[in-house]
């Protein structure tokens, strides 16, 4: 069994891509609406929501638990996976998505990759200053990391007005950029608004690869 974690909307739309390419195989969603807006919270209290939420999928019996969240991800995937899950559930396996991110900036070209780019993403995540380092490594010379702190509510209370509002905003502020990371899975629902938006810009939407890796990894993992 696979155990997807997110706060809403995001995570869904990871969990139902899983099941489609994975028909076979049970996928508990762990929509952690208590915890939400996550990205709007102190690095141990996301901690201990997520742990709380990587034991219950456990113990429901999920051999493999994805943080189909950015937030999530960035402030707790090294501890889990190096101290927490050693000493607690030795057998199973967690997974981020701050890797598959980082995969698809291969699709810039070393020429996009010298040029002006935004990552949007929630406040903790850009407070946590995970992407910006790692993404700096990758020759990301020059990003720019906004926060977003009010888009993943507003697209999770299905909000149209408030969305299209701080799309334009983002606009407004950044009018050409290059690229355009959406380092939140939430944002994949907006996705067709922010490539209308922003017609000559490349969107790095990764939520499809994120299922796609996914996919490979419990194939190559658990079917052996």
């Amino acid at each position: 069994m696979i155990g997807i974690y997110d706060t809403g909307l995001g995570g869904k739309y990871i969990a139902d891509g899983v099941t489609q390419l994975l028909p076979d195989v049970p996928v508990a969603f762990y929509a952690d609406k208590e915890a939400l807006p996550l990205g709007n919270k102190p690095s141990a209290e996301i901690r201990a929501y997520v742990i709380r939420a990587v034991q219950e999928l456990f113990e429901q019996g999920c051999q493999l638990v994805i943080l189909a969240c950015n937030t999530a991800s960035v402030h707790t995937i090294r501890y889990l996976q190096q101290e927490w899950l050693p000493n607690h559930y030795p057998e199973r396996k967690i997974l981020g998505v701050t890797v598959p991110l980082r995969e698809c900036l291969d699709t810039l070209s070393d020429t996009q990759k010298t040029e002006t780019g935004i990552l949007i993403a929630t406040q903790a995540t850009i407070d946590s200053g995970f992407y910006q380092q790692d993404f700096a490594e990758q020759g990301l010379a020059n990003l720019t990391a906004v926060a977003t702190p009010k888009l993943a509510s507003a697209i999770e209370a299905n909000d149209q007005a408030s969305i299209q509002t701080q799309i334009q905003e983002l606009k407004d502020e950044y009018p050409t950029p290059s690229y355009l990371i959406l380092a939140c899975t939430h944002y994949t629902h907006v996705a067709v608004q922010l490539r209308g938006t922003f017609p000559n810009t490349t969107i790095i939407d990764p939520s499809d690869y994120i299922i796609e890796r996914i996919v490979e990894y419990w194939r190559r993992t658990f079917c052996k």
